[in-house]
């Protein structure tokens, strides 16, 4: 393969964390010509593995300071892409989502040095909670409604914090729901791998709510070019929506994966909760005003993903099925 010419902008990127959305991030700045290092809690698997195959990879623990400091060392930006508790399991354990998500990236801001870009993925999906304006720009009220929203919201309000502290030179990215190829299927998030692996087994999908349910979803290729092409956006810009600006409910969904596949699929709609937010739709207009940003239409996506799936014949993980279509987003890993 030949080497992508080196950026001159940003000789070193760090991103933490080489699961679903690190692993896809970590590949398009490598392709992009960036020297590229994952520090990753555990050994990349799948497709995972292969897109890390051409970045310098440190498996470890993120609390690990000396390990963190040494892995940063000389970083020009650093991109936060850590797994987090899914939106549900949250929910039951807010405790746990502190320590797992919280925590950990406390341990990293206190290592950032000065003058250096730090990248946060956040979720556009949930710290808006019930907008009163959709599309949702950036500078509307932050009311989120789940216990995972709120973990995003202060990781955000520590990101900038440390701006003022350090001198770090923040970007806060809410992203919207990201499906894909190498998504997991079993963990009651990812509404579109979901239905993908259930058109696949011909396995009972379980719905939370009626189906109504609007998200705005953007394919994780698409989402990766974007937060490589910010890297050499005016820094000015803190927060970020990353998402399409369209929204589709799950029943929609639901049919594009059938006219997709060519398959059906077996669908339980179980009671709505408390903390789902029945709409989710991110306008778009300050990415678009700072890269170049076309993501692809959802059918294209479904497709795309369905096409390697098959292809890759992607193992499916044990377990029931089931749909949570709050905060679809991800996590990170």
């Amino acid at each position: 393969m030949t080497q992508p010419t080196r950026n001159r902008h940003v000789q070193k990127v760090v991103v933490l964390g080489g699961g679903f959305l690190g692993s896809q991030i970590a590949h398009r700045l490598w392709q992009s010509g960036r020297d590229v290092t994952v520090l990753t809690r555990s050994e990349p698997r799948g497709l995972s593995a292969s897109l890390l195959g051409s970045c310098r990879l440190v498996v470890g623990d993120i609390q690990d300071g000396p390990l963190l400091r040494r892995t940063m060392s000389s970083a020009g930006h650093v991109i936060y892409a850590l797994s987090a508790l899914h939106p549900y399991a949250s929910n039951l354990n807010p405790t746990a989502d502190v320590s797992t998500s919280l925590l950990p990236l406390l341990s990293v801001l206190k290592e950032v040095g000065e003058g250096v870009t730090f990248t946060f993925l956040s979720s556009g999906g949930t710290v808006y909670g019930d907008a009163d304006q959709t599309p949702t720009p950036e500078d509307a009220p932050t009311e989120p409604r789940s216990s995972y929203g709120i973990v995003k919201l202060a990781g955000e309000k520590y990101t900038m914090f440390y701006q003022r502290l350090r001198q770090l030179q923040p970007r806060i990215l809410r992203i919207s729901n990201v499906y894909g190829p190498g998504q997991p299927s079993y963990r009651g998030q990812g509404v579109i791998g979901a239905l993908l692996a259930s058109a696949e087994s011909g396995k009972m999908l379980k719905v939370f709510g009626d189906g109504s349910v609007v998200r705005d979803y953007i394919y994780v290729e698409d989402m990766a070019d974007a937060v490589a092409r910010l890297l050499d956006a005016p820094a000015d810009a803190h927060v970020i929506n990353v998402g399409t600006g369209v929204g589709i409910s799950i029943s929609q969904v639901l049919e594009l994966v059938r006219t997709v596949t060519g398959r059906s699929m077996a669908v339980e709609y179980m009671s709505g909760r408390a903390t789902d937010v029945q709409r989710s739709v991110l306008d778009t207009r300050r990415i678009r005003d700072l890269i170049p940003f076309a993501p692809r239409p959802l059918q294209k996506g479904i497709l795309d993903t369905w096409m390697a799936r098959t292809q890759q014949q992607q193992p499916l993980d044990a377990g029931p099925l089931s749909v949570v279509p709050t905060p679809l987003l991800l996590s990170p890993d």
